[in-house]
This record gives C-alpha cells, structure tokens and sequence, in this order.
C-alpha cells in the first residue's frame, strides 16, 4: 500500500514537471526558457491576482470565480475537465468567453490521435490556438464592452 510520503512526492512530480494544454504557460515558457522560473512567475502572479483581488473583491463568489479563472488560465497543465471548477460560476456570472472555452477545451483531446500513433502525449501548437484564440478575442471584446459601458454617462 502507498504511504502518504509516495502521495506527495506524486503530487511534487506534477507540480514540477507536468504540462499540457496551457497557452499562457507555453507562451511565457518559451519566453523565459526555464520551466521551473516559468512556474515561479505563474505561482506569484496567482498569488499577487489573489491578494489584489481580496482587498478589492467583497463578493466571496465573485472572487472564488476570478481566482479560479485565474489559475486555470495560467496552470501548466490544463485538462478539459479542470474547467468543470468554473463551469458553476459561470450561471452566476455568464460570460461568453468562458462558456466559448468549456467547448472548446475538449479540442486537447486531440493528444490522443498523436499518442495513439506512437507519438509523444504533447498536444502540437495550431491545436492551442484553435482552442484558444477564440477564448481571448472573446474575453478582450467582453473586457471591452464592459469598459464602454462603465464610462457612458448615464442617460
């Protein structure tokens, strides 16, 4: 029987050296070049969005779905059913950039065709820009419409 000592040294393996299906991850990884910095600056960023947004947020559920949102996007791994976390949230504050993803995101499953071949369980980069290019356009045109709507002067 495994000891709980064999349990976090799996959940190590997977903090330090699991990656899949995250476009922000590879983007800034191949900036950066080092996986274990890559991971240091994403790990800080998701506690600075979280700090920030504690302070700012007073709508427990709000913030639960913004830091969520948050590590999702910018995890090294990403499997399609992480994004079940956010789904919830998402009949509270719908948004169609994250609705667009919960049905894009199965796209990922694509790893297989190549891994079925005798190919590396890696997911090739048109795949992450189909999957996510839509995401963000969507989210920067709602990011958008939301800004235009806080600056009309009320009528």
């Amino acid at each position: 029987m495994d000891s709980p000592r064999t349990w976090f040294a799996s959940l190590g393996v997977y903090a330090t050296q699991w990656e899949f299906n995250s476009a922000s991850f590879t983007a800034l990884n191949w900036l950066i070049g080092d996986g274990a910095r890559t991971r240091s600056a994403l790990l800080a960023a998701l506690v600075a969005w979280s700090l920030y947004h504690a302070v700012r947020e007073h709508d427990p559920v709000r913030y639960a779905y913004l830091v969520i949102g948050f590590a999702l996007l910018f995890s090294p791994t990403l499997h399609p059913w992480y994004v079940c976390w956010i789904v919830p949230f998402l009949s509270i504050y719908p948004n169609r950039a994250w609705i667009a993803f919960t049905g894009l995101v199965p796209l990922s499953y694509w790893v297989w065709v190549n891994a079925q071949d005798g190919g590396a369980w890696t997911l090739r980069p048109e795949w992450l820009v189909v999957e996510y290019a839509p995401f963000y356009a969507l989210l920067l045109w709602e990011a958008r419409e939301t800004g235009l709507r806080r600056t009309e002067a009320p009528a």
